[in-house]
């Protein structure tokens, strides 16, 4: 079985190189159907580098501005914290989430579910 581990650590790479090769490939496309325009090697790959590098810097901006609303919203009290601790001890997750939703209502599910997950996580 194939090991694809590599891709995961290496995904913005990857995503670049697809990026530089789809645009080079567009640019050239686009210049050989346009008869009037014609461009050289070096402004093509300027427009693709110019391309990724917005792309990169968009998507970037992006996970940054996620991960910082996810970090703002999803901190719980202390003591849900602790019951939640407590409760994946005895319990599996769904139930664990099920039992944190009845009693605090007011908390969205989809809080709950990070925080199990999280704290499950930690704690195997």
């Amino acid at each position: 079985m194939a090991d694809f581990n590599f891709l995961k650590m290496n995904g913005n790479f990857i995503s670049a190189i697809f990026d530089l090769l789809g645009s080079f490939i567009v640019i050239s496309l686009l210049d050989s159907i346009f008869q009037t325009v014609n461009l050289s090697i070096g402004i093509k790959i300027l427009i693709v580098f110019i391309h990724t590098l917005l792309v990169f810097l968009i998507h970037n901006f992006q996970a940054e501005n996620d991960q910082g609303a996810d970090n703002t919203d999803n901190k719980l009290p202390s003591t849900v914290e602790y019951e939640i601790r407590y409760l994946l001890q005895k319990e599996n997750l769904v139930t664990c989430i099920d039992l944190i939703k009845q009693k605090y209502p007011d908390i969205p599910k989809k809080t709950i579910i990070k925080t199990v997950r999280k704290m499950n996580n930690e704690h195997k």
